[in-house]
């Protein structure tokens, strides 16, 4: 296989696991960040044992989450010896499109560095619901698989959030 072609087979590969690598990165360790960090890493140690080592695994995708597990051994125990802050990503909510009036009202009146900081202040569950439905796009059902919980829960969660996102924001306008 050719320089090009390997090339073409970890892109393609890259293409049809990162949204779901992604998600499940970011609900094990709940810090974007993090789990961009976690994610580079998998697709690093991916190209080195494709591209460079001219290996292909039989299941790609499973191998893949089998270097996610790993990865996310090494986060933890890295982890418990040092304490991390939440670091905000100034790209998450970038380009939010919606429909419904109150998503309206609350994301059309700041930039995303502020509308960040502002998430930041929501409690760890909040912002979890807020981030999958913005930054990856995910379904309540989606969201509430991955946070082991009810849809309607979430939902409830989601809608209260964005009630309280407003509040914050109009209030430091104030």
């Amino acid at each position: 296989m050719s320089k090009y072609e390997k090339d073409e087979y970890f892109e393609s590969v890259y293409r049809a696991t990162f949204t779901s690598l992604s998600k499940f990165l970011f609900f094990k360790t709940n810090n974007i960040s993090d789990a961009e960090d976690l994610v580079q890493s998998v697709y690093t140690q991916f190209y080195q044992y494709t591209v460079l080592k001219n290996k292909q695994p039989e299941n790609v995708k499973a191998y893949n989450f089998q270097i996610a597990n790993h990865t996310l051994a090494e986060y933890y125990r890295n982890k418990s010896k040092v304490d991390f802050e939440l670091l905000a990503d100034e790209n998450v909510i970038e380009s939010i499109a919606s429909d419904e009036n109150l998503e309206g009202d609350v994301f059309d009146r700041f930039d995303a560095d502020h509308l960040w900081e502002v998430v930041l202040k929501l409690n760890p569950m909040e912002q979890k619901i807020i981030v999958a439905k913005f930054r990856y796009d995910m379904t309540f059902a989606e969201i509430a698989a991955a946070l082991e919980s009810n849809e309607s829960t979430v939902k409830v969660r989601y809608y209260r959030s964005l009630k309280k996102l407003r509040n914050l924001m109009q209030t430091e306008t104030i």
